[in-house]
């Protein structure tokens, strides 16, 4: 591990990859895996696709579970929807807090990317007229967040002879359903399967063929996640209070397939399964 890098180029020869850095140093290996984010410069050497925000901002925040309201102590998630706007609750620490995220309409001035300090005042005024449950929550909070949310849109390439993407540089994924990171660990697990079974010569199509099983899952996902947040512009009713549900009922329609898939089962000897259902 190699901290404080900054990679400029990749030369690909027909015995591996050297990565080239900004500081003149370069480092040689059989593969070379773009894992850098939803900002990814591997992703622009691998295929043209140009990055495309989203133009929204989500807040993260947590509340001491004692200073919450007494319904968003239960174990599940709670979820209110209005026009624009979404907000969804849920314990966390094992009961110790209640966690919050609420994404609204990206301003000028908001974030495009990487965490900022978040202001309750500003969720408060963007809530205005929400429910008093979620409103007292964001007053509760000890620490808010907010970024700029990634809606990249399907990258069209995610492998380029020894050169493959993983995680966001291959898939930048809504903030829905608590994937971005997992479909990470998913790929790194299916990624060490294919190349688990090649020899050097074969590492580029081992390459290629995890990209191609990974990425009718992750495919899958960005569509369910595009899917929540067209509802969410829509909103439904003007008001906010008529769309709630818990985290069960939005399990009956997506979670087996998300939350009880093995990544192991996309590796060359695999059997596929629900992963792309």
């Amino acid at each position: 591990m190699r901290g404080g890098r900054y990679v400029t180029d990749l030369l690909e020869s027909s015995d591996g990859v050297t990565v080239r850095c900004a500081d003149g140093r370069s480092a040689h290996g059989d593969v070379a895996i773009g894992a850098d984010g939803a900002n990814s410069l591997i992703r622009s050497l691998v295929n043209t696709e140009r990055y495309r925000p989203a133009r929204r901002v989500l807040y993260r925040g947590l509340a001491p579970a004692e200073r919450a309201p007494a319904l968003l102590r239960e174990p599940r998630v709670r979820v209110w929807s209005g026009r624009d706007r979404y907000i969804a609750a849920y314990p966390v620490s094992a009961g110790r807090r209640v966690a919050f995220t609420a994404t609204v309409p990206a301003g000028a001035r908001d974030p495009d990317s990487w965490a900022v300090r978040g202001r309750v005042a500003d969720l408060l005024s963007a809530f205005a007229g929400w429910s008093p449950t979620a409103r007292a929550l964001f007053s509760a909070a000890e620490w808010v967040g907010m970024w700029g949310v990634h809606d990249h849109g399907p990258v069209p390439v995610w492998s380029r002879g020894r050169v493959a993407l993983l995680g966001d540089a291959a898939h930048p994924t809504l903030p829905f359903f608590a994937q971005p990171a997992n479909q990470a660990v998913e790929d790194a697990v299916a990624l060490a399967a294919h190349l688990r079974e090649a020899t050097s010569l074969e590492a580029g199509a081992a390459l290629k063929r995890y990209a191609r099983r990974r990425r009718q899952r992750t495919d899958r996902l960005r569509e369910v996640n595009e899917e929540i947040l067209a509802a969410v512009r829509a909103g439904g009713d003007d008001s906010p209070e008529a769309w709630t549900r818990t985290a069960a009922k939005a399990e009956d329609a997506h979670g087996d397939w998300i939350y009880g898939h093995e990544a192991e089962d996309e590796g060359p000897g695999g059997v596929p399964g629900d992963a792309g259902r």
